[in-house]
C-alpha cells in the first residue's frame, strides 16, 4: 500500500516538473506561431490590397480580370497574368527583405533607396530592355513599377510600347483605354484610334480620333487619319468635308490625290 502511494507521489511530482519545464516552451512556441501568423496575414493583406487596387483601376475599363495587379483591364488573360506577376514580385521582395535583415549576424546599416529612386531605376531598366528588344524583361520591370505605384503612368506607357512592338493589339488597347481615361491627351487618343483599327473596331477608332481632334483640330496627321477613316466607313460626305479641311491645313499632303480617287468610288 505504501509502495502504491509512493509511486503515485513520484508520478505527480514528475508530471509537475514536466509541466513546469514544457508549458513555458509551449507558450513561447505558441506566441511565435501567432506572431508568424500575424506577419503572414499582414503580408497577404498587403498583397491583396495592391492587387485589388490595380484590378479596380483596370476594371473601370471593361472589367479587367488583372496586375498587379494592380494590377493598373489588360485583357482577360493578360490581366490575370499581370496580377500574378505583380503578386510574385511582392513575394520576392518580401523574401529579400527577410534575408537582408541580418547578414553574418549583423544588421545591415546601409540606407535603403527611396521609393521614387527604386521606381526610376525600374523604369530605366524597363526602357533599356525595350531598346534591346527584350520585351518579356521590359514587361516585368513595368509591372513591378505598377505594383509599387499604380498611378505611375510611365509604367503603363512602357507596357503599351511592349505590346505594340509585339503587335499584341488587344493588350495594348486595354492599357491605352485606361491611360486615355486618366491622361486626356491628343496623342494618346490618336494612338488608341490606331490600335482600335488594328483590332477591327472602326467605329471606336473614329470616336477616339474625334477626341484627338477636339484638342488639335488642325493637326495634319489627325486629319489625314480622319479622311481615311470616313472612307473606310463609306461616309462620303464626311470624307469630303475632312479632305477639304486637310487641303486647307496641309495642301502639300501626298495623299490628297489618292483620297480624292477613293472618295469618288463611294456612293452618296
Amino acid at each position: 500500500m505504501i509502495l502504491v502511494f509512493f509511486s503515485l507521489f513520484l508520478f505527480l511530482v514528475s508530471g509537475a516538473v514536466l509541466a513546469f519545464l514544457l508549458i513555458p516552451k509551449f507558450q513561447i512556441l505558441s506566441s511565435l506561431e501567432v506572431q508568424d501568423l500575424h506577419a503572414e496575414k499582414e503580408l497577404e493583406m498587403k498583397h491583396e490590397i495592391i492587387k485589388n487596387r490595380i484590378k479596380r483601376r483596370f476594371s473601370d475599363w471593361k472589367q479587367l480580370s488583372v496586375i498587379v495587379a494592380e494590377p493598373l483591364r489588360i485583357g482577360a488573360d493578360r490581366g490575370a497574368s499581370l496580377l500574378h506577376k505583380a503578386h510574385q514580385y511582392l513575394l520576392e521582395v518580401r523574401e529579400k527583405q527577410r534575408r537582408s535583415k541580418v547578414v553574418g549576424g549583423a544588421t545591415l546599416s546601409k540606407t535603403p533607396p527611396s521609393l521614387d529612386d527604386k521606381i526610376n531605376q525600374l523604369l530605366q531598366e524597363g526602357r533599356g530592355y525595350l531598346f534591346e528588344e527584350r520585351y518579356n524583361e521590359a514587361e516585368q520591370k513595368f509591372i513591378e513599377v505598377i505594383s509599387l505605384d499604380k498611378k505611375k503612368l510611365d509604367s503603363y506607357k512602357g507596357l503599351i510600347e511592349v505590346y505594340t512592338e509585339q503587335k499584341e493589339w488587344e493588350h495594348a488597347k486595354e492599357i491605352l483605354e485606361y491611360v486615355a481615361h486618366i491622361e486626356k491627351q491628343p496623342h494618346v487618343y490618336y494612338q488608341l484610334s490606331d490600335v482600335y483599327r488594328k483590332c477591327g473596331q472602326d467605329l471606336d477608332a473614329l470616336e477616339a480620333l474625334k477626341q484627338a481632334l477636339t484638342y488639335e483640330g488642325a493637326n495634319p496627321k489627325f486629319l489625314d487619319a480622319l479622311v481615311d477613316m470616313h472612307i473606310t466607313l463609306n461616309q462620303r460626305l464626311k470624307a469630303e468635308q475632312a479632305l477639304t479641311k486637310l487641303i486647307e491645313i496641309n495642301p502639300e499632303n501626298q495623299k490628297i490625290s489618292e483620297f480624292n480617287d477613293r472618295i469618288k468610288e463611294l456612293a452618296y
